[in-house]
């Protein structure tokens, strides 16, 4: 637990002296050494996450071949679930070194390097960018969906080529994503939406969707056989809808899935449309953000899986919202400036309860365990220590 609370008073103390008092000095030590802490909390941990004790276990067991082997006969005649390059990833770790928590640092290196490099060059305020990203998904993209977290930062690389309309680099980048990881292929409809706007057609589109979501998500699974030239989709696919009645939300998990997928990033698009008056590149991607949350309601699983591309482009977008609506001049003087930061305040704290509440729910991987058992205590690979029991 002393470890989540050095990184976050570290994050308030550097967003204070470089976001909020502009202090020049030091700017890119305590960047570079904001990136040193998440690389070494995330690649030195053991058994943090749940997934991770899944893929502690692949590994163990020898589900990535040798060099050799698809040197010799080629990434296909694995058998294996996992996408190519993921495939691959593992088996040039394995090259190295035949523990775990090396892979498990090489992910770490790699993933919060594009994250930081990503935060860095479309951000202002980048150590409340930082802060964002540790509060909101750090330990999610670091510990548990570490093959998506590597397509997901492998897609964050065409941003720049998807706001320049240049689709030949945007949809090679998509290509390489989907080799780490098959959800990726939903950033292969991004670029048809990319002139969505926020207006009365949009909230006609989302009432619509909101409307004949049912019907469109088993229209949606009727036709999924379309994915099916990738083995690796089909199996997860065909498990997501075999186990259909256990991805679904009760009401109060629909409660919690519209507020915190669909509410909250219409609030910050509101509140953007309200005090900002250039138009951010990333808006599209929030519009898009919402209109997936609405299927939420069908399949968590699946749809919280596809926003997770969207993260990174949504923190960009609040981020930038609040850093531009600072700098732009309110007409109505000093009440109206108390009003915009209020409402940041209270944005912002929505987003932090909310995204956090789910980790104070029974886990039902830990037998009774809460979720946050999962992460907390914090142990490294030098100590070892199997708690709660789930992770012995």
């Amino acid at each position: 637990m002393l470890v989540y609370l050095f990184i976050l008073f570290l994050l308030i103390i550097l967003s204070v002296r470089h976001d909020v008092l502009k202090i020049k000095r030091g700017y890119n030590f305590s960047y570079i050494l904001t990136y040193i802490v998440f690389v070494l909390v995330a690649g030195l941990r053991y058994k943090v996450g749940g997934d991770t004790l899944n893929y502690m276990e692949g590994f163990d067991s020898y589900n990535y071949p040798t060099i050799s082997f698809i040197l010799q006969n080629g990434i296909g005649a694995v058998d294996s679930r996992y996408d190519p390059l993921w495939i691959l990833f593992g088996s040039l770790c394995r090259s190295i070194s035949d523990s775990f928590f090396f892979m498990q640092f090489m992910h770490s290196l790699i993933i919060n390097a594009i994250y930081f490099h990503i935060i860095y060059k479309y951000t202002h305020n980048r150590f409340f960018t930082l802060l964002l990203y540790f509060l909101l998904g750090y330990l999610y993209l670091n510990t548990e969906i570490m093959r998506e977290s590597m397509a997901v930062a492998v897609f964050l690389l065409s941003l720049q080529s998807y706001y320049d309309s240049k689709w030949v680099k945007y949809y090679f980048y998509a290509v390489i994503a989907t080799l780490f990881h098959s959800s990726a292929l939903v950033v292969f409809f991004f670029p048809l939406l990319k002139r969505i706007k926020l207006n009365k057609w949009f909230f006609i589109i989302l009432i619509s969707v909101a409307i004949l979501s049912s019907y469109l998500w088993y229209k949606f699974m009727e036709q999924i056989e379309i994915f099916f030239f990738l083995s690796s989709v089909q199996d997860k696919v065909q498990n997501y809808i075999g186990h259909f009645d256990a991805y679904q939300l009760n009401m109060n998990g629909v409660i919690y899935g519209v507020l915190s997928y669909v509410v909250a990033p219409l609030l910050i698009v509101l509140f953007s449309k309200k005090y900002v008056s250039r138009n951010l590149p990333t808006s599209s991607f929030i519009l898009i953000y919402t209109l997936l949350g609405l299927f939420v309601v069908y399949n968590n699983t699946i749809f919280i899986r596809l926003q997770n591309y969207l993260f990174f482009p949504f923190l960009i977008f609040f981020s930038n919202t609040i850093y531009y609506s600072k700098k732009e001049r309110i007409s109505n003087g000093i009440i109206n400036n108390k009003i915009r930061k209020l409402k940041i305040i209270g944005i912002f704290l929505y987003l932090v309860v909310l995204r956090n509440y789910i980790y104070f729910r029974v886990d039902e991987v830990g037998e009774g365990d809460y979720v946050y058992q999962r992460y907390i205590p914090y142990i490294s690979v030098f100590d070892k220590k199997d708690s709660p029991s789930y992770r012995n």
